[in-house]
């Protein structure tokens, strides 16, 4: 950046600029999101001549933009062909200015001219942001001078702001009492607002032959203050000129897929993704700009919108509680491997027993992934690795070998994950698949559609044990409704278990509604007896015969010896 030296332009161009079209806002830009207040604070530092940042800005050919471009928030009389600039740095404080000096938006802004005079009367230093108010936009600004509201539009024609102000003052002459007040208007006034009209931006230019991947980093390396640049962003200005609205498109795919509008909720490269597997491209986010082209998108949008929304379905049929949210799923990077393979699949093509088939192998492959925290680390080279893997395994009933190899098991790394992880997520979404019971209601908890609102809470209180080791193991997480968990929070096992039995018709209906919590056998004496540490112990090993048994997947029983140091359980690095 140190070979692009700030150039300083007038306020007043910059805001005609933007008025006819020659200065526009690239497409990846955000909407206006500043209130009154920041817009204030941002006036009294121009009146105060202080600093309010440079301004980023591109250069390009009029009817030869790179990227799409729009114009900015409320601009009336803009002409496209009069285009010069994009901004990719400065659109809140611009669009700021805009409304301010031109009264657009929402709001029209005001100096209190009989304030500032007091201000100006005490001789301190003005608090000019005190003297600024706003109303709701109202386009009859001259009836409020006789209020002694100044519209902070005038300022943008001298001329306009002369012609307000000669009947104004013209209207105090010869009004002993306003001699002072008049004074100021004639002799002080001016000095106040001379900064608002004459005041400087320093504009870093950058030149249209930038490369596009250059552009993208200078603006997420300046842009502090606003929202971050996505990868979707960037993708949404590429194709905007090639009349592809990636935006539209992403809002008519979520209103056609409800469940869709999940996996794209703050990860819309998540379809970029999938088309990028699907088309044999690199899958890292900042490389989809530069390797997704127009015929990746024609040909495989709508099949990757509808493996997204089969998907969906299919995790939450595995347990996930995706037609609700994604807060239990292991690894949201899988998403987009899980579509494309969909795609590459046709498995709405299928047979239902084909189907199945399919089913059971991305079943088993999303749990294994989760259980060996696969995605940890090589996030992108493995998502490409499986999606070759396992479409190879579809096909030829190959099954890969990592998979077969199954999962390594240390009891007590295990017992140590928490509920936060891909691994604790996995665990969550197998006692999900069991649509289980409240403890003292018959109400069913989890995470899916129309189930009542609980959290994941601990089955041995954590108030009350809160000295034992591991109290926040997954193994003693399970899913409670509030009133419940705060019913039993206080007390010991032993001791709720008999309010439980009191609430029952029979105990066997409790010790059926406790083993949908993997409470069972071994682990459910442990759990009357108020034994904790054998608690947990027996209810993981419960869950290792779940997943071998129900899951198909090997678990090779590991000493601590055998057990690798560095297993570190982070639910997505990507």
């Amino acid at each position: 950046m140190s070979n692009y030296v700030p150039q300083a332009r007038s306020l007043a161009d910059l805001l005609k600029g933007i008025d006819s079209g020659k200065i526009q806002l690239p497409n990846f830009q955000r909407n206006f999101v500043w209130r009154q207040g920041k817009v204030k604070k941002l006036l009294d530092s121009i009146q105060k001549n202080y600093p309010a940042g440079s301004l980023l800005f591109l250069k390009v050919s009029k009817n030869q933009s790179r990227m799409g471009f729009t114009k900015f928030n409320d601009a009336k009389n803009v002409d496209n062909d009069n285009l010069e600039y994009l901004v990719l740095d400065g659109q809140q404080r611009l669009t700021s200015c805009y409304h301010s000096f031109y009264n657009r938006g929402v709001s029209s802004y005001f100096i209190d001219l009989r304030k500032l005079f007091e201000c100006n009367e005490k001789m301190e230093p003005v608090d000019f942001e005190s003297v600024i108010i706003h109303k709701s936009i109202n386009s009859q600004l001259s009836g409020y001078l006789s209020k002694n509201l100044l519209s902070i539009s005038y300022l943008s024609d001298r001329e306009r702001l002369d012609s307000v102000l000669v009947p104004y003052k013209d209207d105090l002459r010869g009004r002993d009492e306003e001699k002072k007040y008049l004074e100021f208007l004639e002799l002080r006034l001016n000095s106040y607002l001379k900064c608002l009209m004459n005041y400087t931006f320093p504009i870093i230019e950058l030149p249209e032959t930038l490369p596009m991947e250059a552009i993208c980093m200078i603006f997420q390396t300046i842009n502090t203050t606003g929202q971050r640049l996505s990868a979707f962003d960037i993708c949404v200005a590429k194709f905007m000129p090639q009349n592809i609205d990636l935006r539209i498109k992403i809002e008519n795919a979520c209103n056609a897929h409800p469940f869709v509008s999940n996996a794209l909720k703050d990860n819309e490269e998540c379809v970029l993704q999938a088309i990028a597997l699907l088309a044999g491209k690199p899958i890292k986010k900042n490389d989809l700009v530069d390797n997704l082209e127009v015929i990746h998108i024609d040909s495989w949008w709508d099949s990757v919108i509808a493996g997204l929304d089969k998907c969906m379905q299919m995790l939450d049929s595995f347990g996930c509680g995706t037609k609700k949210n994604l807060s239990i799923v292991p690894y949201k990077s899988i998403i987009p491997l899980l579509a494309a393979i969909i795609v590459q699949s046709k498995l709405d093509s299928l047979s239902q027993v084909q189907k199945g088939k399919i089913e059971a192998k991305i079943k088993k492959f999303f749990y294994f992934s989760a259980f060996t925290l696969r995605y940890t680390e090589g996030v992108e080279a493995k998502l490409r690795e499986d999606f070759r893997e396992i479409n190879n395994w579809i096909l030829t009933e190959s099954e890969p070998m990592f998979i077969k190899y199954g999962i390594d098991w240390n009891k007590n790394r295990a017992i140590e994950f928490d509920k936060s992880g891909a691994f604790g997520k996995a665990i969550l979404c197998i006692v999900n698949s069991q649509s289980p019971m409240d403890f003292y209601s018959d109400k069913k908890v989890g995470i899916g559609n129309e189930l009542d609102k609980c959290e994941r809470h601990h089955i041995f209180p954590k108030s009350y044990y809160a000295n034992e080791k591991n109290i926040n193991s997954i193994f003693n997480i399970t899913f409670l409704l509030d009133n419940t968990n705060s019913s039993i929070n206080n007390n010991s096992t032993d001791k709720y278990f008999e309010i439980m039995k009191s609430v029952v018709a029979a105990e066997s209906i409790l010790v059926e509604k406790l083993e949908n919590h993997f409470i069972n056998g071994e682990t459910f004496v442990a759990f009357k007896e108020s034994r904790f540490q054998d608690f947990i112990e027996h209810r993981a090993n419960e869950f290792v015969r779940y997943i071998e048994e129900s899951l198909s997947i090997k678990v090779n029983q590991l000493s601590n010896e055998d057990a690798s140091d560095e297993l570190i359980d982070d639910s997505d690095v990507a």
